[in-house]
């Protein structure tokens, strides 16, 4: 078991409690028992967890049991789910999971009870029910032993439950039970937040929106990959989603924003991450997005030229390097050039300067143009690589640069020909023009596309048309004879022709409705964002004929639901279906998936060798049995005391994984009939297997 440091734990106890809304400290006073509630629906089966006010009450609820009861749409009726009392795992059933097990750490907490007679014990009881919470927090049969949490696998999934949690044996008036519901639609989310990454020198910062989902996952876990199949957990321990975290902070309250910086890491490779949430009954969610990159080493701020000047007919250029650098670079290279293209600068020389206390200077000599740019480039030790200064303007003339461009129009036709022109600028000395283009308006955005200048006020290009973003914006400026650029002109926007069909929906699942004499077919959404309708097609599953698909309906764009009332009883379909955008394209077809209408019910003995134990000497009844379908996912135990069919009780539900089940609620001279019910994995059940045990 993984040890829980101070802090962690003190976090996980604020997250737990203020998960449930209920403060364990606030509750001491209080004569009344406050139970809080929280449930979510999966698949078909409801989850539930419960927290008590104080340790004084929870220790009450493990000696009495505790009763689960749920009401139906909304009703006050509430029925028992458990007659027999919910109570935590005995020490003989915990020592089947072994003495290192959460399972049986969970045991010994709930067995060390402080003496009711000392203080210091009582207040050290307080502590402890929080750490009983941690434990349950990260692995589903926690809950389910430690009789905190129950999962309700007969439910009606058209129905809407409400639950309600007591402590046996003592009256509902003296208990504050705050109930807990669910919807007749899952209640989980199926996804995590997108996460993203910004990779720096040896380390990344992750960031992830967790606002959205932190109700539903307390915690996360941040997953790492250097072949994009393989993840390992990053962390050792969860990161909380609504607290700081060890490494972890949220940097803005208002979004939940998260942060998780990953260091130590080598340089040039490349990483994935993504994340996972985990809920309070410790199931994880799907993975969020896949962010990749690599580490490079930081070099952003040098060299930086301060200044260059003339000296005796020689150049004098004076330039910066942080110090802690310095020692990483093998050389310098001076560069210049006519213009700030970088694709004409030309080497000067090998740089051998003279170090000025905290600056480098060389003097060279140089056939001076009317405008001179300069950069100095490192040629690094480690790996020969290269980083340069910024380009440094020197000018022997200064001049005004020409006016911004008027009159900027242009056009696209259907294959991505693009043409431009503008109003000539009425300057004497213009060279030309530049043209400038970006997929978004920001005047940050903008890069420039033509080298050198172009001479007549018109420019054509050609442009890809399959593109998802359709928006290109142009700007143009113009250049006198010594390169001064004027400002850039207003924007024109080009749309680049719809070519580009949607793309596809993904169909989900297919689901018989009404007694199988209907078919729901779910999908997701297709991603583009001009999706006018849906088409759905259907053939029947005998048909191999790929021409005998034939559309059925149509959905609106918003749908993600359809409901095919005409199909024929006993026979099998396959569906797909299609997105259809604003310019009548259409996506290619969604995978198709089958719709196997239902058989004669065929009964199917999933339980052997169902044997039985009886303790006298420590009253209790063992059940034990095999299950060899690798397809059922748990068993339901029933019991039925002296032949009294009318009165069956549900005992217990258990992972299909446990083999072995101790009855210790019993009574000598009894006959009791036990009765096993398997329930597979697609929720269908099969015929019960039953045992008669005489105490």
């Amino acid at each position: 078991m993984r040890k829980i440091n101070k802090s962690y734990k003190a976090f996980l106890i604020s997250l737990l409690t203020s998960f449930f809304f209920l403060g364990l400290q606030a509750q001491t006073q209080q004569s009344i028992i406050t139970i809080k509630t929280h449930s979510f629906k999966v698949d078909g089966r409801v989850y539930i967890r419960w927290v008590f006010g104080n340790a004084k009450e929870w220790r009450l609820a493990n000696q009495k049991g505790v009763i689960i009861e749920r009401s139906e749409d909304g009703s006050d009726n509430y029925q028992k789910l458990n007659p027999v009392p919910l109570k935590p795992i005995t020490e003989q059933a915990a020592l089947k999971y072994g003495k290192k097990s959460r399972v049986y750490a969970l045991y010994s907490i709930i067995n060390k009870k402080p003496d009711n007679t000392k203080l210091k014990e009582i207040e050290a009881d307080e502590q402890t029910y929080p750490l009983f919470l941690i434990l349950t927090l990260f692995d589903a049969i926690n809950p389910i032993v430690s009789a905190s949490g129950f999962i309700d696998s007969t439910i009606d999934p058209a129905k809407a439950y409400t639950y309600r949690i007591s402590i046996a044996d003592v009256s509902l008036q003296n208990q504050k039970t705050i109930t807990t519901s669910v919807s007749k639609n899952n209640s989980i989310h199926s996804s995590m937040p997108d996460i993203q990454a910004k990779f720096g020198d040896k380390k990344v910062e992750l960031l992830w929106d967790i606002k959205k989902v932190m109700e539903e996952y307390p915690a996360v876990i941040l997953e790492r990959s250097i072949d994009s199949i393989s993840f390992k957990q990053v962390s050792n321990i969860p990161l909380l989603s609504s607290l700081v975290n060890s490494n972890a902070e949220t940097i803005d309250t208002t979004q939940q924003i998260m942060t998780y910086n990953d260091e130590e890491l080598q340089n040039r490779v490349k990483y994935y991450y993504r994340i996972r949430g985990i809920n309070i009954f410790g199931l994880y969610s799907q993975p969020s997005n896949v962010v990749s990159g690599e580490c490079l080493p930081d070099f952003k701020t040098l060299p930086r030229i301060i200044s260059v000047d003339t000296l005796a007919s020689r150049f004098l250029v004076t330039w910066q390097l942080v110090d802690s650098l310095k020692s990483l670079v093998k050389k310098y290279e001076l560069w210049s050039s006519e213009t700030a293209d970088d694709s004409l600068f030309t080497r000067v020389s090998d740089v051998v300067f003279e170090n000025a206390g905290d600056k480098f200077q060389f003097a060279f000599k140089y056939a001076a143009k009317e405008t001179n740019y300069f950069k100095i480039k490192a040629i690094l030790k480690k790996d020969n690589s290269v980083v340069e200064s910024l380009p440094y303007l020197y000018q022997l003339i200064d001049s005004i640069p020409p006016a911004i461009p008027q009159g900027l129009q242009g056009s696209i036709d259907s294959v991505g020909n693009v043409r431009l022109k503008w109003t000539q600028n009425s300057e004497e000395d213009i060279k030309g023009y530049k043209v400038y283009k970006s997929t978004t308006a920001s005047k940050d955005a903008f890069t420039a596309i033509t080298g050198q200048p172009i001479f007549e006020n018109t420019f054509s290009e050609k442009v890809e048309v399959k593109q998802l973003n359709r928006n290109i914006y142009y700007r143009i400026t113009a250049l006198d004879n010594k390169y001064n650029e004027s400002i850039l002109s207003d924007f024109i926007l080009i749309i680049r022709p719809d070519v580009i069909p949607p793309s596809a929906p993904i169909l989900k699942d297919i689901q018989g409705q009404n007694n199988d004499k209907s078919v729901r077919i779910r999908w997701s959404k297709s991603v583009s964002k001009d999706v006018k309708f849906y088409s759905i097609y259907r053939k029947n599953s005998v048909d191999s004929s790929s021409t005998s698909w034939q559309e059925i309906g149509i959905a609106d764009k918003g749908d993600t639901i359809y409901v095919d009332n005409a199909i024929t009883a006993f026979t099998s379909y396959y569906y797909k279906i299609q997105a259809i955008d604003s310019s009548n394209l259409k996506s290619n077809f969604s995978k198709s998936l089958e719709f196997v209408a239902p058989k004669q019910p065929v009964k199917v003995r999933t339980i052997t060798n169902l044997n039985s134990y009886v303790s006298r000497d420590k009253k209790y009844i063992e059940l034990n049995w095999n299950v060899p379908n690798p397809d059922i996912l748990e068993i339901v135990i029933y019991r039925v005391e002296n032949r009294q069919e009318d009165q069956i009780v549900l005992l217990a539900t258990v992972p299909a994984s446990v083999k072995i089940y101790d009855d210790e609620n019993i009574k000598e001279n009894t006959l009791y009939t036990y009765y096993l019910k398997p329930v597979f994995k697609n929720g269908k059940s099969a015929e019960f297997v039953k045992i008669d045990v005489v105490y």
